[in-house]
C-alpha cells in the first residue's frame, strides 16, 4: 500500500500536476467554458461543442476549433497524447504577443489595465469600444504579425458574440461595452452568451447562426 501511494505521487508530479491546489486564474476561468467534461483538457471536439453553444455554424466551428487546437495546443500540452488539446493548467503558455496586457504573465486579470485601455481608446467616452476604436488599440499593441492576427481574431470573435449597436454621428455601429469586456476577462461572458442562446431556443426563438 505504501509503495502504491508513492507511485501515485510520482505519476502526479511527472505528468505536471501538483498535490497542492492552486487558485484558478481569470484566464483559466475564461477558457474553462469549453472543458465540457471538466478534466482539465480542452479537446478539439469540446472547442467545437462550445462554439456551437455560442451560436457559430457547423463549418465555422470545425474550422476555428481545429485552428485553435493545432496552434495553441502544442504550447500547453504535457503529454504527446494530448498535443492538440489545451491544457488549462498550463494555458498561460498559450498567450501570444500583441495582446492587451489585461491578463498578466500568469493569466491573472488586471482591471487597472482594462481601465487604461478604455481611457486611451474610448475616444467618445461612452464606456464602449467601437470597431474603429478596437482597431486603433490593436494597432497600438502590434508586436508581430502572428500576434496581431491572433488578437484581431479574438476581438472579431468578441464582437460577433457580444457587440451592441451604438449611434455615432447618426450612424449605427457595433461596439462592446466595458461591462462586456469585464465579464469576458473575468470568465463570465461565454456562459452568459450560451445561456441566452439556450433560453431563446427553449422559448422557440432560436438565434440565427453567426
Amino acid at each position: 500500500m505504501k509503495y502504491s501511494a508513492q507511485i501515485l505521487f510520482f505519476m502526479l508530479v511527472a505528468t505536471g500536476f501538483s498535490t497542492t491546489a492552486k487558485a484558478e486564474t481569470a484566464l483559466q476561468a475564461h477558457v474553462k467554458f469549453f472543458d465540457t467534461n471538466e478534466n482539465g483538457l480542452i479537446t478539439i471536439p469540446e472547442t467545437y461543442q462550445g462554439l456551437r453553444k455560442l451560436g457559430f455554424g457547423i463549418m465555422e466551428s470545425v474550422k476555428i476549433s481545429t485552428v485553435v487546437g493545432v496552434l495553441v495546443g502544442p504550447k500547453t500540452y504535457y503529454s504527446m497524447w494530448d498535443m492538440f488539446s489545451l491544457n488549462i493548467t498550463n494555458i498561460k503558455q498559450g498567450v501570444h504577443d500583441s495582446h492587451t496586457g489585461v491578463y498578466d504573465a500568469e493569466g491573472n486579470f488586471n482591471e487597472e489595465r482594462l481601465r487604461e485601455l478604455f481611457s486611451k481608446f474610448d475616444t467618445n467616452m461612452d464606456q464602449m469600444l467601437s470597431q474603429d476604436e478596437i482597431n486603433a488599440m490593436l494597432k497600438a499593441n502590434y508586436q508581430t504579425s502572428f500576434g496581431h492576427s491572433a488578437s484581431k481574431g479574438e476581438f472579431d470573435f468578441l464582437m460577433r458574440i457580444a457587440s451592441k449597436e451604438e449611434n455615432i454621428h447618426g450612424k449605427s455601429v457595433s461596439a462592446v461595452t466595458y461591462q462586456t469586456m469585464l465579464d469576458m476577462y473575468e470568465g463570465r461572458l461565454l456562459y452568459q452568451v450560451a445561456e441566452k442562446i439556450a433560453q431563446q431556443k427553449q422559448n422557440g426563438h432560436p438565434q440565427t447562426e453567426l
